[in-house]
């Protein structure tokens, strides 16, 4: 928020916890373009996940003179990272997409309306967070190509054309314990083998047919 500020912004936290910074175009009456990505990341998602669009955003309010239209930039709240197993929290209730239920659920100690509230939003007041259809001209987030298939490509920049939809499934293999050098092949039943089957049946799957679809098994 400090960096903010230092740009001439007018810097806010909404109820939902996000941070915005504001900077006026010469035609007060356009609608701004948002500018911004989020500041969590998960395990080992690398330096530049998520910071790599916030500072940008900064970048753009710092060095971009004047503009015709205004310049927002934001910082989403717990994009990333999950609440409860639940993620994209500060951008959910931009949408629409956070229920007052949710904000009671428990992690870690503390419900979500308090962890809202203690980095500076006001879950009471959560609709009032909501981004009205028009309020804004454009939206862009520059984010780091996890993959690598810009830098092998030798391609500077892309622009996205899709994003991944993910679906998560939990499989219990049950298998029996049993004397591992006198049991006899045909009475195992090992555990290990039969989700060495399913991990091989998810890779077959999802290569089945052409498409950017990925599976993974963990």
């Amino acid at each position: 928020m400090q960096k903010m500020r230092e740009t001439g912004g007018v810097v806010r936290v909404d109820a939902a916890g996000n941070i915005f910074a504001r900077r006026e175009g010469r035609e007060r009456g356009l609608a701004p373009v948002l500018v911004g990505s989020h500041v969590d990341t998960v395990p080992e998602g690398g330096n530049f996940d998520g910071v790599l669009g916030a500072l940008a955003a900064v970048e753009v309010l710092r060095g971009a003179g004047a503009t015709r239209r205004g310049i927002e930039a934001v910082v989403w709240a717990c994009e990333e990272a999950t609440f409860a197993g639940a993620s994209l929290n500060g951008s959910r209730a931009e949408v629409g997409r956070m229920g007052a239920e949710e904000l009671q659920v428990v992690w870690r100690g503390m419900t979500k309306a308090e962890a809202i509230r203690r980095i500076g939003g006001r879950p009471e007041e959560l609709e009032s967070a909501r981004i009205q259809p028009g309020a804004y001209h454009a939206y862009v987030e520059l984010h780091i190509e996890q993959g690598g298939r810009l830098e092998k490509a030798g391609v500077p920049i892309g622009v996205v054309e899709g994003i991944v939809g993910v679906d998560r499934y939990e499989v219990v293999v049950r298998g029996e314990a049993n004397h591992a050098g006198t049991t006899p092949m045909a009475e195992r039943k090992d555990a290990l083998v039969a989700a060495a089957q399913v991990t091989l049946a998810v890779r077959e799957i999802v290569m089945s047919e052409p498409g950017e679809q990925v599976g993974t098994v963990g």
